[in-house]
């Protein structure tokens, strides 16, 4: 207890000596941030716009970004601190009519080469941001823009995956979007919808390989226990159903399990370089209301 006693003590004298020693006005190097004026609008980009735009070459499209404000009943030209690479044209004014809360900028895009990160970055100007109100979005954005391709890795995938103790056979295209981290299986288990997703840190469950990641195509699973998520067609917002077996098998939907969390990550997993991997099933429903477990899809190529 003596110990103890005497720790507490010099822990206090130390932090005496250096709230003494810290002078606000000479010594310390903490600067208060700008003072947000009582008439601020509050001016900021919405949390939804997208960080991240990818085109495939001839489909390029403006990319328009949404801004929001909390005071909004005077009509206002809100200046923009942009800083852009070259191809992108991005306005430096957000025009507010009297009464909107709303306001778009429309990011034009030139000449862009193929596989090539367009990055950009947009402040809203002082004394327009509120740099401390709580928003859903921020006053300074930034993101990029690619245009890229659809390149074949094999039109050969071959696919083995076992529904209701019958073993299914399928033949896929493996896909990379220029020289990017996304990649596709198209119509993947015949289900009419592509499996797009990500591969990047390694797989924990299985050395050597890497982690599938969904990025589009999908619905995440809420649940407390794993990481997963349901295939999900975004065009139509459809989970299924399809008929796999010749017709004798009808998929309710699939949920696909990425991580358990505090046991591993990467419970679906690929390597190029082996061209073999696994993707998990958390669970495969059916019409008929039975449903499978960890029914492991296994896919290969030459």
């Amino acid at each position: 207890m003596r110990t103890k006693h005497f720790f507490n003590l010099l822990f206090m004298a130390v932090c005496m000596t250096v709230c003494m020693a810290c002078d606000d006005d000479n010594d310390c190097d903490y600067t208060a941030g700008p003072v947000t004026p009582a008439d601020c609008m509050g001016v900021y980009f919405l949390a939804d716009n997208p960080t991240e735009t990818i085109f495939e070459p001839g489909k390029e499209e403006n990319v328009v970004l949404t801004l929001s404000r909390k005071a909004c009943t005077e009509k206002a030209e809100v200046p923009l601190v942009v800083t852009a690479d070259t191809g992108l044209s991005i306005p430096t004014v957000a025009s507010f009519e009297a009464g909107d809360s709303l306001s778009t900028v429309t990011i034009r895009l030139e000449q862009l080469q193929e596989s090539k990160p367009y990055n950009f970055k947009i402040d809203v100007a002082e004394p327009y941001a509120d740099h401390y109100a709580a928003v859903a979005g921020t006053t300074s954005f930034s993101g990029s823009i690619m245009v890229a391709s659809w390149n074949t890795i094999t039109p050969e995938l071959n696919m083995s995956w076992t529904t209701l103790g019958m073993t299914n056979t399928h033949t896929a295209t493996l896909k990379q979007l220029g020289n990017t981290t996304r990649y596709k299986i198209e119509n993947f288990l015949e289900s009419g919808i592509d499996l797009l997703f990500l591969i990047e840190d390694e797989s924990s469950v299985m050395k050597g390989y890497a982690c599938i990641h969904a990025y589009a195509n999908y619905e995440r699973y809420e649940g407390s226990e794993a990481k997963a998520f349901y295939l999900l067609d975004d065009a139509t917002g459809s989970y299924g159903p399809w008929t796999i077996a010749n017709g004798k098998i009808e998929i309710d939907y699939l949920c696909i399990l990425e991580d358990y969390y505090g046991s591993g990550t990467g419970y679906s997993y690929i390597s190029l370089d082996k061209k073999y991997g696994v993707i998990t099933p958390y669970m495969t429903a059916y019409t008929d209301g039975s449903t499978d477990y960890y029914n492991y899809i296994t896919f290969n190529w030459k």
